[in-house]
């Protein structure tokens, strides 16, 4: 054999090996994702019961049972209708756990949506705080960016939250960038912060991105979703706060 031969088949298998190997980095990369998102397809698939369409997202039945069976930390889940919010929202014994393992306790970077762990669990706070990461546009929270945009906020103004007792519509009252240092990450507003919750309030109104047309007052039940954003800097976070206007027993 020639010797150029022998250096072209030596670079053939150079390119083969290297091709193997970033073609398996990029599958292992990859894996979360795919992970994530079988999962989710899965679980709603097993428990959530298929309605008619016409039906209001309120009429959602959702198979509580069978998810504790899965996860005790399964305390509801979060639907917003026109996007692929659609979600299990868990609740660990602190704020770090659920950040990297996904709603079967598994690890996963991308971790779960999950409820702040100092709130009630049944969402019967003056104020309920939920996280996810933002992953991309179209898993965990990544779709929240989206409301930067008034006409998608306008379209998509109703958050539904469900409990194994009830059914809760929320409507969108503000959208801002803020410090992962703002207060609602460090205070529950109850009974005897109730001038602090009125206050926070107005300030929301008043840093929104835009308009609103419905206000919460001192004696509202309010939600606020919070997820990452690398907008201003590595310590700000995007917030999408809610008003609960419906509320329906299971």
């Amino acid at each position: 054999m020639s010797i150029g031969k022998k250096i072209l088949i030596g670079i053939m298998i150079v390119c083969v090996v290297m091709a193997a190997y970033f073609g398996y980095a990029a599958f292992k990369e990859d894996k979360p994702y795919r992970d994530s998102e079988q999962k989710t397809e899965k679980v709603k698939e097993d428990f959530i019961a298929s309605g008619d369409e016409k039906d209001s997202p309120l009429e959602r039945q959702i198979d509580f049972k069978g998810l504790r069976d899965i996860n005790v930390d399964i305390v509801g889940w979060i639907y917003i209708p026109g996007t692929g919010i659609d979600y299990p929202i868990c609740q660990g014994t602190d704020n770090e756990y659920y950040l990297n393992h996904d709603f079967t306790k598994a690890f996963n970077p991308l971790g779960a949506i999950y409820m702040d762990f100092k709130e009630a669990a049944d969402f019967s706070g003056l104020h309920t705080l939920v996280y996810g990461h933002y992953v991309n546009e179209s898993q965990l929270f990544g779709e929240l960016s989206k409301y930067n945009d008034p006409a998608f906020g306008k379209e998509h103004s109703s958050i539904y939250i469900y409990t194994p007792k009830q059914a809760i519509r929320y409507q969108i009252f503000s959208v801002e960038t803020i410090s992962s240092n703002n207060e609602i990450y460090n205070i529950q507003f109850k009974e005897e912060t109730k001038e602090k919750y009125k206050e926070w309030i107005k300030d929301s109104i008043e840093n929104a991105l835009y308009k609103e047309t419905v206000i919460p007052t001192e004696t509202d039940k309010t939600l606020t979703l919070s997820t990452c954003t690398s907008e201003y800097s590595e310590t700000s976070r995007f917030v999408v706060h809610s008003l609960g206007i419906e509320f329906k027993q299971q």
